[in-house]
């Protein structure tokens, strides 16, 4: 038996992971701007944090959580762009 190493469909499937993981970041940070814009920014920051965790299983640090706080806070939207490989 022999097996051949496809790097296409290695870096295809790497891919769709990214894109599926940029497609849910997206989601809560959309989520989060229409439940919490206009709020104060520490509270916003601290919901975003708090929703990051829970959906990630990872903590969102500085200096993404404070400017995303704030973009969201004043109604911004934050644009989540994959960085796909080969692409």
């Amino acid at each position: 038996m022999s097996f051949e190493f496809n790097e296409d469909a290695i870096r295809d499937l790497a891919n769709r992971a990214v894109t599926i993981r940029a497609q849910e970041m997206q989601a809560l940070l959309d989520e989060v701007r229409t439940t919490e814009q206009g709020k104060d920014v520490d509270d916003v920051k601290a919901v975003l944090a708090a929703r990051w965790r829970e959906t990630f299983e990872r903590d969102l640090t500085d200096p993404h959580l404070s400017a995303w706080a704030e973009q969201l806070a004043k109604g911004g939207q934050v644009i989540v762009k994959p960085e796909l490989e080969g692409a």
